[in-house]
């Protein structure tokens, strides 16, 4: 084929004998879907990345080179959490096999061991005691045995037990990561519905101090009307010193005025 195809259907081609089948409430009897096995191919393993997730739960992402699988270009695949790098055996370095589940998500299946790089780290991967983003200290949730802070003592003996996640304890007051991932889904169509407001926009207004917290989004337009009046007062003003600097949405790079009237309206 000159196209791309993750499957195909069979049916039967005599049309007497599809009648003669029939079909049910959903499908027709005489024909059913066969989906291809997904494309697998193989790369390296560059690096494994941790992010912070809403809840503070510490989740690594493999860095791989940059490989097309089933017609995408693919760089990254998540890998869970620190008992699926361990079970696969991961180390960086490696030689990895990867599709995609679905042929949508990324994911990786294993290790090349004939290929084993000489170059791959050699101790097994641990999520970091202190949270990347914050520098927090980290918990690690067991299922069977509850909380173990990192802080208060070693667990290294408890590499064999039931782990379940490790958390940034920091929460987002003071987690940047966590803070962002809050807005960004109160904000979302499952939530909030602010229209206007995606991730890369919330990213944009906690990196300038706009907005930190939710209760933040209600404050714009207070802002905003103070912009107004200051820019106004400054305009009519004699005075040659420069009025306080009112934080606002207007005049920031990539926010126009509709954009920001949009914005408003959505959040009230």
């Amino acid at each position: 084929w000159d196209f791309d195809a993750d499957g195909a259907v069979l049916k039967v081609s005599n049309v007497r004998l599809q009648r003669s089948l029939g079909a049910t409430s959903r499908c027709p009897k005489w024909a059913i879907a066969y989906k291809f096995a997904a494309d697998k191919v193989l790369t390296s393993l560059r690096e494994i990345e941790v992010r912070v997730g809403r809840t503070g739960v510490l989740t690594p992402v493999a860095r791989v080179e940059p490989v097309k699988v089933g017609g995408v270009m693919v760089e990254s695949a998540t890998l869970h959490n620190e008992n699926e790098i361990n079970r696969l055996k991961l180390k960086v370095g490696d030689n990895v096999w990867l599709k995609r589940a679905g042929d949508v998500i990324p994911k990786i299946l294993g290790v090349e061991r004939r290929l084993l790089s000489e170059d791959a780290k050699s101790e097994p991967f641990r999520l970091p005691t202190t949270c990347p983003e914050c520098g927090s200290p980290t918990e690690r949730v067991y299922s069977d045995l509850g909380t173990k802070s990192n802080l208060v003592e070693d667990d290294s003996d408890a590499v064999d037990e039931p782990l379940v996640s490790v958390r940034c304890t920091g929460g987002a007051a003071v987690c940047p990561a966590q803070a962002i991932e809050l807005i960004s889904h109160f904000a979302s169509k499952d939530a909030a519905c602010i229209d206007g407001l995606g991730r890369s926009r919330v990213e944009d207004l906690f990196e300038g101090g706009i907005v930190k917290s939710i209760l933040d989004l209600y404050e714009l337009r207070n802002r905003d009307l103070n912009y107004s009046a200051v820019n106004t007062t400054s305009a009519t003003s004699t005075d040659t010193e420069s009025p306080s600097h009112v934080p606002s949405l207007r005049g920031r790079k990539g926010w126009g005025d509709r954009s920001v009237n949009h914005l408003l309206a959505a959040i009230d």
